[in-house]
């Protein structure tokens, strides 16, 4: 790797890095601190995770800090944060650069507690689960095991998008998938710096008994499915299934399986069909356990879906399954496939995000008479439960868990909408103006002065290629540039540079 410059004090983690310009300390850890930057290029923020000095010092943990880049920059999933480079400083400092998060972790959220009876809230927190689920299938699927699932590497950011963090100690084993299905392109590190025997590594609290053993061997997909049954206990519970005066004892009480049973562990109410998935989650035995993170997550959708049956229905990939501007007379919730979200602002569509199994959609029209705000499209074969108004009226008089779904959402989705559109119709702009500087820069020939000129017709062809947008909107923002000059009849643009930095 190539050092990139850097003005900070060299070891102390703070200052400039190349492109980055250091804005605080976020955590820090037995490994090493994270940090916020800020990417100046693109003035977006980023977090910058650093290895500590000591620790770089032993070659397992360089590897495996660079292992731990690798492995999450690979594992493209919406729910897991991506990283965005590795390198290293001047002064040796290893690091990587990825998404910054604000939020909560599910940690926070659970130690808020969730009261007896709170429906609203257990759904909340049960979809939140639902969408780790499907990050720790993909990454299964990728032939990576993570080995720390717990509440506190789940982060809630603001917008209650939900990233599983932390795969510091993942391995990277066989795939797993379903039958029938095309395998993933394998995840591959070339460093090799997996755990050796008998070495422990994880959270007790949340470990599988062969984890707890040291039987590296034993572990597995299956056991991070253990870890997402204790998190799952977490939840119903209140508390961990692992607890003692030391560490040892936690230990101990994990190699042994030894977890009190939920209903007997929790002072409140807890459904039985999810004491049966913790139950089967949990099993000492791999072979007993749930065989894939799918099947345990259709038990709790299952659970999720309520007494009330729905209709189902399928949808080709390349489906727009509902369309802005259309009159809403159903909901969806997805059980199976996955989606894009997009609004459609001056002819041009701007992406808004993606959706998975258990997420709803199409839910704030069904509550009033406005129209659908955005579009949904189905970006493989999607499944889905539809829910119409009267089954929406049913559910509210039944006082079901939708009810509370429903209304969450459909304030949420209202209040950030606008907001949202907005933002990334300037995120756009942005980019295409940036793009068209740096092709003037590149391909422009002197025009006298500071001025530099570009055949029109060929970088607005290069900009709509580029960014997918029409002539329209590229003329539009490359001739909002300040010291820019677009003749449309000559075909010509002239820029002055030296006002760009160029």
């Amino acid at each position: 790797m190539t050092p990139p410059s850097s003005t900070g004090a060299p070891g102390d983690g703070v200052g400039s890095v190349g492109d980055y310009v250091d804005d605080g300390e976020i955590g820090r850890g037995s490994q090493g601190e994270v940090r916020r930057v800020v990417d100046t290029p693109l003035q977006r923020r980023l977090a910058m995770k650093l290895l500590d000095p000591a620790q770089a010092r032993d070659e397992r943990s360089r590897k495996m800090f660079i292992e731990e880049a690798q492995i999450t920059a690979q594992l493209d999933h919406p729910n897991i944060p991506p990283v965005h480079r590795l390198d290293v400083r001047p002064d040796g400092t290893l690091y990587f650069t990825m998404k910054l998060l604000p939020g909560t972790t599910l940690e926070d959220v659970l130690a808020r507690g969730i009261q007896d009876g709170d429906r609203r809230e257990l759904f909340r927190v049960l979809q939140i689960f639902v969408t780790v689920c499907n990050a720790v299938a993909f990454a299964h699927a990728r032939g990576v095991v993570h080995r720390d699932l717990k509440p506190d590497n789940i982060m809630v950011a603001e917008r209650g998008q939900v990233y599983v963090m932390d795969w510091g100690i993942a391995r990277v084993v066989g795939q797993t998938g379903q039958a029938g299905q095309a395998p993933k392109p394998r995840v591959r590190v070339p460093t090799g710096a997996f755990s050796e025997p008998g070495v422990i590594s994880g959270t007790p609290s949340y470990m599988a008994p062969e984890q707890a053993s040291g039987s590296l061997a034993g572990a597995d997909p299956r056991s991070d499915i253990f870890s997402l049954g204790a998190i799952l206990y977490h939840v119903i519970v209140g508390r961990a299934p692992y607890g003692g005066d030391s560490v040892v004892d936690v230990l101990i009480r994990a190699s042994q399986c030894q977890f009190e049973p939920p209903r007997q562990a929790a002072s409140r109410y807890v459904p039985d069909a999810l004491c049966s998935v913790v139950a089967r989650a949990m099993q000492r035995d791999p072979a007993d356990r749930y065989q894939t993170v799918d099947a345990l997550r259709e038990d709790v959708e299952a659970f999720m879906q309520g007494p009330v049956p729905l209709p189902v229905r399928t949808f080709p990939a390349g489906t727009v399954i509902v369309r802005q501007g259309d009159a809403a007379d159903c909901a969806y919730i997805i059980l199976r496939g996955r989606a894009r979200v997009y609004k459609t602002v001056a002819g041009r569509q701007i992406p808004i995000g993606e959706l998975g199994p258990g997420t709803p959609f199409g839910e704030a029209g069904i509550f009033g008479t406005e129209p659908r705000v955005a579009s949904v499209e189905a970006i493989e074969p999607l499944v889905a439960s539809v829910v119409t108004r009267a089954a929406l009226e049913q559910e509210l008089d039944q006082g079901s868990m939708l009810a509370p779904l429903v209304r969450q959402l459909a304030a949420n989705f209202h209040a950030v909408d606008a907001d949202l559109a907005a933002h990334r119709l300037d995120v756009s702009t942005a980019q295409i103006t940036r793009a068209a500087l740096l092709y003037v820069a590149r391909h422009g020939t002197d025009a006298g002065g500071e001025l530099r000129a570009v055949a029109w017709s060929t970088l607005r062809e290069h900009l709509c290629r580029k960014f997918g947008c029409d002539p329209r909107e590229a003329t539009f923002c490359v001739g909002s540039l300040p010291e820019a000059t677009l003749d449309v009849p000559r075909d010509v643009l002239r820029i002055a540079m030296n006002y760009y930095g160029f």
